[in-house]
């Protein structure tokens, strides 16, 4: 499914997430500033108005710690893709996903006060709507700059 301005209300979109037993994980995905946020915000304040509670779960929260970065000599190039905990990021999926509704599941955040991921920034617990938001969730190439 996809979602353009002015194609489907955010009102539409969130009637066509399904309805389901098990947790189901809805991705957006685009560049810096194309409204990934507000998107994954006002759908998921929409799904929960209609007795479908949800949750965001921002790809942000995987940035490497500035630490890990400035001994990598790539604090410079944070936010480009192999800047991010991938493996991290796509074993959190997994545990989301294989994990029953009710059992809590943390997912860090990002501070921007603090320029720095937060761990268990938000805990996905009964909510069976995750909303995964982030620039580089369909990239595929593998990063090795950073071994």
């Amino acid at each position: 499914m996809t979602w353009a301005s002015g194609v489907l209300s955010v009102g539409e979109l969130a009637q066509r997430v399904p309805v389901r037993s098990e947790r189901f994980l809805l991705g957006i995905a685009g560049p810096p500033g194309a409204g990934k946020s507000t998107l994954a915000q006002r759908l998921r304040a929409e799904l929960s108005t209609s007795g479908r509670p949800a949750v965001v779960a921002p790809m942000d929260g995987y940035h490497l710690r500035n630490a890990v970065l400035r001994a990598r000599n790539a604090l410079a190039r944070k936010g480009e893709p192999d800047t991010f905990d991938a493996a991290g990021f796509v074993a959190d999926l997994r545990l989301l996903r294989e994990t029953p509704v009710g059992a809590p599941v943390p997912w860090p955040l990002f501070d921007r006060a603090i320029d720095e991921p937060t761990d268990g920034g938000v805990v996905v617990c009964d909510e069976r709507v995750v909303i995964v938001e982030g620039n580089y969730l369909l990239y595929r190439r593998r990063c090795a700059r950073l071994g």
